[in-house]
C-alpha cells in the first residue's frame, strides 16, 4: 500500500488539515470547521471514500447532487466512481483533486510542490491508490521546481475554475474563457492568444483574445491541429514546412505558435492558440502545459452541452406534462344521461401525451349521441396534436347532425389537409338515432367492436370496415353505414388496439374472455364500472409479460337499458 496519497480541496465549505486514511470505508462529513474523513459510514456524509491495497474509489452519498468525474463523467447518488492520479471529483460544492503516493509516481512526487500561502490547498485526506490519470503526469518531469509548482498552481486553479462553472464568474462562458486565457499567458509568453469554440452551424466562434481583436488565428495553424486532434507547436510557422506559403501565416508574421483542441468525446469542439512574433519562443513545457489546460477547459465546453441538454430537457417534460393535462382535460368529464342506455369510458397512456381518444357528442335539442373512438398512428406531441385537430372537427360536425360516414368522409378531408398524409388515425363511430330508436355504426379501419348478447351470454365481433382517416384526400365511397339492433341488457364494447397489443399473442381473444368472464360474476355489471375494470386488467397483465410493445389503451362500453 502507498503512503502519503491525498486529496486536496479545490472547492468547498471551510478548511481541514490532513487526516490519515487506512484502508476500508470512511466516510467525508461536514462540520462547523469545514470537513472532517471519519472511519466508517456515517448518517449526513457528503461521499465514502472506499480505500482497497491497489485502488481508491468514492461513492457519492448526496441525494441532491451527481458524484462528477472530471467534469465529464456523472454518476447519481449512492454510485462509485475509481479514482486516479490528477482526477478531479465534484460533489455538489465540494470539489476534490486526487494526488496519488509519492512512490507511485516518476520524479518528484506533486505533493511535495509548494502552493503559495495567500490561497493554501487544503488536504482533506489521504488514501492509497495505484495512480494513473494524464492531466498532471508532464509535471512531475519539469526540473525546475519553481517553474513545476507555478504550474501546479495553475493547473488547480483551472480544476476549480472547470469545477464551480461559469456562473461562479458571472454566468458566462467567454467571462470563463477570458479567464483562462489570462491564466495561460501569465504563465506562457506570448504576444497574442485566443480561445475559439465550434458554433451550430459548425465555424469557429471567438470566445476569448489578447489583446483584444487584433489576436488573428492562421486558418492553416486551425486546420492542423482539427484535422490530426492534436496539439501543436512550430519554433518558425513562416519556415515551417506545414505552414510555409499559406496566406494566413505570411500576412499575420506569425513565427513561434502554439495551437492545442478542445476534445469533447474525441470530437474537436474548439481550440486554444498562442503565438509569437519571435522565433523559438516556447518549449515542449510550453506546448504539455497548454495541451494539459485544454484537457481541462474542454471538460467546461462538455459540462455547459450537458447544462444545456438538462434544461432543454426539463422545458421539454414540463411542456409534456402541460400537454398531457390539457390531453387530459379533452377526455370526457363524464358520461351523458340517456334514455334509452348507459355508457362508460376509460384511457389510459403510455406516454405523457397519447393518441387514443374517446368521447360522447351529444346533438343538441335532440335525443342522438355520436359515441367515438380513434387511434392516431404513433404516440408523443406529433398524434396529440393530430388527436385535438380530430376532436374539434367532430364537435363540429356533429352540431349539424350528418350520418356516421359523412362525418368520417369530412374529418378525413381536414386530417389529410393538416398533416400531407403524414399521420393516419383509425375511428370508430356509433350513432344512436332517437327518433328512430336504432343504431347505425362506421369506421376508418378501427379495431371491430365487441357486442354482448344478454340473451345467450356470449360475444360476437362486429367489424366497422372503411380506411384510416389520412390517408387520402378523398375518401367519398370508402365508409360505409351498418344497422345494430340491440335488445334489453345487450353490451357494445369499443377498444384500440393498444388492448390486443398489451395481451400479447392472445389478443382479441382474450380480451373477449375477460368481458365474458365479467358478466358471469355480474351480468348487469354498469358500464363505467366495467370499462375501469377491464384496462386496470389487461394494464395488469401487460406489465406482468415482458416482451409486450407499449401502447395506450382505451376501453368504451355502452349498455341498452
Amino acid at each position: 500500500m502507498g503512503e502519503n496519497a491525498r486529496f486536496i480541496q479545490l472547492n468547498g465549505p471551510g478548511r481541514c488539515e490532513a487526516i490519515s486514511l487506512s484502508l476500508g470505508r470512511s466516510c467525508i462529513l461536514p462540520t462547523d470547521d469545514g470537513l472532517a474523513i471519519e472511519p466508517g459510514d456515517k448518517p449526513g456524509s457528503l461521499a465514502t471514500i472506499v480505500a482497497d491495497v491497489d485502488r481508491i474509489e468514492v461513492q457519492n452519498n448526496d441525494e441532491h447532487a451527481d458524484l462528477i468525474l472530471n467534469g465529464r463523467y456523472r454518476k447519481p447518488f449512492g454510485t462509485k466512481l475509481r479514482v486516479r492520479h490528477g482526477d478531479v471529483l465534484t460533489v455538489g460544492d465540494l470539489v476534490l483533486l486526487y494526488d496519488a503516493p509519492s512512490d507511485e509516481l516518476t520524479g518528484e512526487s506533486i505533493s511535495e510542490v509548494v502552493v503559495p500561502a495567500e490561497k493554501p490547498a487544503k488536504i482533506i485526506g489521504t488514501a492509497p491508490t495505484d495512480g494513473g490519470g494524464d492531466a498532471l503526469e508532464y509535471i512531475e518531469k519539469i526540473e525546475d521546481r519553481a517553474k513545476a509548482g507555478r504550474r501546479m498552481k495553475a493547473l488547480l486553479d483551472v480544476a476549480a475554475l472547470v469545477g464551480a462553472g461559469p456562473t461562479a464568474i458571472g454566468g458566462s462562458m467567454k467571462q470563463f474563457f477570458k479567464k483562462l486565457l489570462a491564466k495561460i499567458l501569465k504563465e506562457i509568453p506570448a504576444d497574442r492568444g485566443s480561445i475559439l469554440v465550434l458554433d451550430d452551424q459548425g465555424g469557429m466562434r471567438r470566445m476569448a483574445s489578447h489583446p483584444g481583436k487584433t489576436a488573428e488565428v492562421s486558418k492553416s495553424i486551425i486546420r492542423e491541429v482539427c484535422t490530426n486532434k492534436i496539439a501543436c507547436m512550430s519554433r518558425d510557422a513562416m519556415g515551417d514546412d506545414r505552414f510555409s506559403g499559406t496566406s494566413s501565416v505570411e500576412s499575420l508574421r506569425i513565427r513561434s505558435a502554439l495551437c492545442a483542441p478542445l476534445l469533447v468525446q474525441d470530437d474537436v469542439a474548439g481550440i486554444i492558440n498562442i503565438d509569437s512574433d519571435g522565433v523559438s519562443v516556447f518549449t515542449e513545457d510550453d506546448l504539455a502545459f497548454l495541451n494539459a489546460i485544454a484537457s481541462q477547459a474542454a471538460l467546461s465546453l462538455e459540462n455547459a452541452r450537458l447544462a444545456r441538454l438538462q434544461k432543454s430537457q426539463e422545458k421539454m417534460r414540463h411542456e409534456l406534462k402541460l400537454a398531457a393535462s390539457i390531453q387530459r382535460h379533452l377526455l370526457p368529464k363524464q358520461p351523458p344521461e340517456m334514455d334509452a342506455f348507459v355508457v362508460g369510458g376509460r384511457s389510459e397512456m403510455a406516454q405523457e401525451v397519447g393518441g387514443d381518444y374517446y368521447d360522447y357528442l351529444e346533438c343538441p335539442d335532440d335525443d342522438c349521441l355520436y359515441l367515438c373512438i380513434g387511434d392516431v398512428k404513433g404516440s408523443g406531441l406529433a398524434a396529440g396534436l393530430v388527436l385535438a385537430s380530430a376532436r374539434s372537427y367532430f364537435h363540429s360536425l356533429a352540431l349539424w347532425r350528418p350520418s356516421p360516414k359523412r362525418v368520417l368522409e369530412a374529418v378525413n378531408k381536414f386530417i389529410h389537409a393538416d398533416t400531407e398524409g403524414t399521420q393516419q388515425m383509425t375511428v370508430g363511430v356509433v350513432f344512436w338515432d332517437g327518433e328512430r330508436g336504432h343504431f347505425v355504426v362506421s369506421g376508418a379501419g378501427h379495431r371491430p367492436l365487441i357486442l354482448w348478447r344478454k340473451a345467450d351470454g356470449k360475444c360476437s365481433a362486429f367489424d366497422l370496415g372503411g380506411q384510416p382517416l389520412g390517408v387520402g384526400p378523398d375518401a367519398e365511397g370508402t365508409y360505409t353505414e351498418k344497422g345494430l339492433k340491440l335488445e334489453s341488457g345487450d353490451l357494445v364494447v369499443l377498444f384500440t388496439d393498444g388492448v390486443e397489443k398489451a395481451l400479447g399473442s392472445g389478443g382479441m381473444h382474450s380480451f373477449v374472455q375477460l368481458i365474458e368472464k365479467a358478466h358471469r360474476k355480474r351480468p348487469d355489471v354498469a358500464p363505467q364500472k366495467l370499462a375501469d375494470g377491464l384496462v386496470a386488467e389487461v394494464l395488469r397483465r401487460k406489465g406482468a409479460a415482458q416482451d409486450v410493445e407499449d401502447d395506450d389503451v382505451t376501453v368504451v362500453c355502452l349498455r341498452m337499458k
